[in-house]
């Protein structure tokens, strides 16, 4: 069974180019600065800590800058929040910023982590294909 470091590093990588342009740079997804995904952070939606069931799900990670993914302040946290979430909303509708509030409280299951590994690993293979 891989371990969970091994598959942060996939799904991290994926998600982090999965909105990159050709040349590899992305914009945040809060204050939409742009930058290389290798400098950027792949954010979750829902806090880890709030969701170990979304953990790995791509629909709750987006490229974040550093700034934004590890907020100084819970001021500045506040305001990455709201505007993460109205870039959820305006990007995939209310229906699925709820969906992910519902599995983040395992109201439905994820899948395991050889499940993630595969995915993942099959996501990035595509993404050096394309």
């Amino acid at each position: 069974m891989p371990s969970h470091k091994t598959v942060w590093t996939k799904c991290s990588e994926y998600n982090r180019r999965k909105l990159a342009d050709d040349n590899g740079y992305v914009a945040c997804v809060c204050c939409g600065k742009v930058k290389h995904w290798k400098e950027m952070d792949a954010g979750h939606f829902i806090p880890k800590k709030k969701g170990k069931a979304v953990y790995f799900l791509p629909e709750n990670i987006f490229p974040q800058c550093t700034g934004c993914n590890r907020p100084y302040s819970s001021a500045q946290a506040e305001k990455v929040k709201i505007a993460y979430t109205l870039w959820m909303v305006k990007t995939y509708g209310t229906e699925a910023v709820e969906r992910l509030q519902r599995l983040s409280r395992g109201i439905e299951h994820s899948q395991e982590i050889d499940e993630w590994n595969d995915f993942y690993t099959s996501r990035l293979k595509a993404l050096q294909c394309g």
